[in-house]
């Protein structure tokens, strides 16, 4: 779904590329962030008694499921 005009995406895009690759990697880090912050948001919204070890354990069972590379992960979710 693209719901940006074409002219606002191509002015963002050109703002982007003005950035250094140490400011978009720093960019890239703060999104990746906001997005964890926001699966614990939801993991406490629906479990307001879980414990931090089990949010913690829930928000690692959700990346797994989202991404199998992270099989990894299972020795710890166990």
């Amino acid at each position: 779904m693209q719901d940006t005009h074409s002219d606002i995406q191509k002015k963002f895009s050109e703002l982007i590329r003005q950035k250094s690759p140490e400011e978009r990697f720093l960019m890239g880090l703060e999104m990746i962030e906001s997005g964890r912050e926001f699966m614990i948001a939801g993991i406490t919204s629906e479990h307001p008694d879980y414990s931090v070890e089990e949010i913690n354990r829930e928000l690692l069972c959700r990346f797994r499921r989202y991404d199998p590379s992270l099989s990894w992960l299972d020795s710890l979710i166990a």
